[in-house]
C-alpha cells in the first residue's frame, strides 16, 4: 500500500443525520434575548455599543420616514463604513444588503433587531 496514496473508508456506522452534526446545513441561527442571562457572566454586554448605534441608526431612518429595506441599507452601509473604514466599497454594502434581504435567516436577525430597536427598549 502506498502510504501517500492511501484510501480512506468513511466511517459507515455514524449517524448521517445533520441535525445531530454541530452547524450542520439544518441547524437554524438563533439569536439570544438582548438582556443579560444566568450564565452568561455578562458576556452579552460586549455587543451593547454596537446595538447602540444600530439602534441610533435605525431610530434616525424611521424618524426619516424611511422604509424597512431603505433602513436596512442605510443602516449596512454605514456598519460596513464602520468596520471597513477606507475599504468599504459601496459594492461590499450591497452584497451585505442583499444577503439580508434574501437570506431567511439574516432577515429574520434584522427583523428582530428593527423591530426592538425601534420599540424603544
Amino acid at each position: 500500500m502506498d502510504p501517500i496514496q492511501r484510501k480512506i473508508v468513511p466511517d459507515t456506522q455514524a449517524p448521517t443525520n445533520d441535525a445531530t452534526q454541530v452547524g450542520g446545513p439544518s441547524k437554524k441561527f438563533e439569536i439570544g434575548s438582548t438582556g443579560a442571562t444566568a450564565g452568561t457572566g455578562g458576556t452579552q454586554n460586549v455587543g451593547r455599543p454596537n446595538f447602540d448605534r444600530i439602534a441610533a441608526s435605525l431610530q434616525d431612518c424611521l424618524n426619516r420616514k424611511m422604509t424597512r429595506d431603505q433602513a436596512r441599507s442605510a443602516v449596512i452601509e454605514q456598519e460596513t463604513q464602520h468596520l471597513f473604514g477606507s475599504s468599504a466599497t459601496p459594492e461590499m454594502a450591497n452584497a451585505v444588503s442583499d444577503a439580508f434581504a434574501r437570506d431567511p435567516h439574516l432577515s429574520q436577525l434584522f427583523n428582530r433587531l428593527y423591530s426592538t430597536a425601534t420599540s424603544g427598549k
